[in-house]
């Protein structure tokens, strides 16, 4: 057996090339862009949400405006570049403004179903007790029902406006977000830091600001992207049935209403409205899903087998 031939100039080279660290610096770098299919879609959430919040500058016409004489007009013509509706309404105003409305209740709706979600969900899976049993009750009830049918019911219960839709549909959403965040805090109090912390006299209050919360942004992230859609759809298909924002404001699923009983002759009236509800939850949605798949363990657990596979 032959022992293996030293060669002096090893030691001047220095070390090969780390090849798990070269791989993993090669992940991080491609993990800073998001792949091409979650750009398109964040370029269209772009472009809506730049409708919605310079609208009233950029649109073409006061969605109000009626021009009799103009009415039906196809898609293309001069002026009109979607065309007008029944009444000689331009569509693409109808649109600019109805990113508007849907863009102020889906966010509106978001951020307080998220903090009262997210405030229930970590109340009850850190105290525990009988509270966390009430509260689960609760959320059982709710969730028993079929969301757009519990929200036609609270918007029949409220009467109709912009604040009382937005009440009805935070009442919807807020379950979505505290049954998963309580079982992620059932979880987290039992961790060796929250444990520490306790036993060392820290308040429950100062635990969850700085313990709980933090681990919980994450999955508040990713329940936040996908939820957002949902509201959006539970809109539109409130204002397709008439319970959606009164007085006169463009609204996708009002436009979708009114379009189809023209939807043989005047395929437009409907078809475009219905095509931008699909686009904004789909980019919604494909956004969350990629947020999913950012912060989903399992996708740190597979880089790292890779690692150490392509250690040397």
């Amino acid at each position: 057996m032959t022992s293996p031939i030293y060669d002096p100039r090893a030691d001047l080279e220095g070390p090969g090339p780390a090849t798990g660290v070269v791989t993993t610096r090669l992940a991080k770098r491609k993990r800073k862009l998001p792949p091409v299919f979650v750009m398109v879609p964040m370029l269209i959430m772009i472009l809506f949400l730049f409708f919605g919040i310079f609208g009233q500058w950029v649109s073409p016409y006061d969605y109000t405006d009626q021009d009799l004489a103009n009415r039906f007009a196809p898609p293309g013509t001069p002026g009109h570049i979607f065309g007008t509706d029944h009444l000689g309404r331009d569509i693409l105003s109808g649109l600019i403004g109805g990113a508007r409305i849907t863009l102020i209740i889906g966010f509106v709706v978001l951020v307080f179903g998220v903090v009262l979600g997210v405030g229930v969900g970590v109340v009850s899976g850190f105290v525990g007790g009988r509270f966390d049993a009430f509260m689960m009750r609760i959320i059982d009830i709710w969730l028993a029902f079929p969301f757009l049918i519990l929200a036609i019911a609270l918007v029949a219960a409220l009467g109709g406006g912009l604040d009382k839709l937005i009440i009805a549909l935070v009442l919807v959403a807020w379950v979505v977000f505290a049954r998963p965040i309580r079982g992620e805090a059932l979880s987290l109090r039992e961790r060796e830091y929250v444990l520490s912390a306790r036993a060392l006299g820290v308040s429950r209050t100062k635990i969850v600001v700085k313990h709980l919360l933090p681990n919980l942004l994450p999955s508040i992230l990713v329940l936040s992207s996908l939820e957002l859609g949902a509201i959006i759809l539970m809109e539109a298909s409130l204002s397709f049935l008439g319970l959606g924002v009164t007085g006169g404001e463009a609204t996708w699923g009002g436009m979708l209403s009114d379009g189809r009983a023209y939807i043989g002759s005047s395929w437009w009236l409907a078809t475009i409205p219905g095509i931008a509800i699909f686009a904004l939850v789909m980019s919604v949605n494909v956004i969350g899903e990629w947020f999913r798949d950012v912060f989903d363990p399992r996708n740190s657990s597979r880089a790292q087998v890779k690692q150490e596979i392509a250690l040397p």
